[in-house]
């Protein structure tokens, strides 16, 4: 109580301390001051705790054929951003979808099975795709199969505007490409044209 009475003696000239008079422009900019630290202050704590944002991946980094050797598009793979499940189309039956955001330009899977060069003998119940400039033939998968691409999975819509994807061939290979960035949970739909000859046995 001394120490108090003692402070209040010397720094405020006794117990009757007068209240500063001012002027409506300095309170005005007193109170601009202290909501301006208090959302400072706000905005630093919120910013700490913000969560970890992935950067955006460049183009550069785009998945390309020579990643699908790392699993991006192969079942079973601890790698694989693919997955097999009920269409969205009805009476569709299963269709592949992506767990994770694709950007335009990657390659997403192989459309995985035996490459014959003539037609093969004797045709089974099994998707069959022809490369372009009569390039051969491809007897895709018709189930998703370990260690095996899903392309021949992917599901044909009539509508253009409606596709996500399509074939691209390299030698004796097939593989699809998105064309669009496709968010997570999106299944792959491509039309079958531009020289790419398909015929459900």
């Amino acid at each position: 109580m001394k120490s108090l009475r003692s402070h209040v003696i010397h720094c405020h000239h006794g117990f009757d301390v007068k209240k500063v008079k001012r002027t409506p422009e300095e309170r005005k900019a007193r109170r601009a001051a202290t909501y301006r630290k208090q959302y400072e202050k706000k905005k630093a704590k919120k910013g700490s705790q913000r969560p970890r944002v992935c950067k955006k991946r460049a183009a550069r980094d785009s998945i390309t054929v020579d990643d699908m050797s790392e699993g991006y598009g192969i079942h079973g793979h601890k790698n694989c951003i693919l997955e097999s499940k009920e269409s969205t189309i009805p009476s569709g039956g299963y269709g592949v979808f992506v767990k994770s955001k694709v950007h335009a330009g990657d390659f997403l899977t192989e459309y995985s099975g035996q490459y014959s060069k003539s037609w093969p003998h004797p045709p089974d119940k099994r998707y069959t795709i022809g490369l372009p400039n009569n390039g051969g033939w491809i007897v895709g998968i018709r189930s998703a199969k370990k260690q095996h691409g899903y392309g021949s999975l992917v599901n044909r819509v009539d509508k253009f505007k409606d596709k996500n994807c399509e074939f691209v061939h390299e030698k004796n290979r097939m593989f699809l490409k998105a064309i669009k960035n496709i968010k997570a949970g999106t299944e792959l739909l491509t039309t079958y044209g531009h020289g790419v000859r398909i015929l459900k046995q």
